[in-house]
């Protein structure tokens, strides 16, 4: 049973695609815990840019994510390629191995996505 129900279309990439997704992860990318009531509601792994085309492709390539327009800078629109609890499961363990900065995050956000789809199997 997928992550809350919901089912993941990512693809297993290779390793240097893999590589190349945590480098742009790393320096353009973020992992962020969303929290309500005192519990984690979600995890969100995401990259920001200014380039539509380029998180297009990226969408494109994971064949997964959702992008949204965060806001309008100064030099134009930003926005946002994330996944969220499902597709963030499918693709950490992909990218985890070559993350540098972002390591130790994204090893917290896929132990807490593992121990909630752990709990929710529980419930079922």
């Amino acid at each position: 049973m997928p992550y809350g129900g919901v089912k993941s279309n990512i693809v297993k990439l290779s390793e240097s695609r893999a590589m190349w997704l945590a480098g742009i992860i790393d320096s353009d990318g973020y992992i962020s815990f969303k929290n309500r009531y005192n519990c984690i509601d979600y995890v969100r792994v995401a990259v920001t840019s200014n380039s539509l085309l380029f998180l297009t492709k990226i969408s494109e390539f994971i064949n997964g994510g959702i992008i949204h327009k965060k806001q309008d800078a100064p030099s134009g629109p930003v926005y946002d390629l994330y996944l969220r609890n499902q597709e963030s499961l499918d693709i950490l363990p992909q990218i985890i191995p070559f993350l540098i900065i972002k390591q130790d995050k994204a090893i917290e956000a896929l132990n807490e996505l593992l121990s909630r789809k752990h709990l929710n199997m529980e419930e079922k």
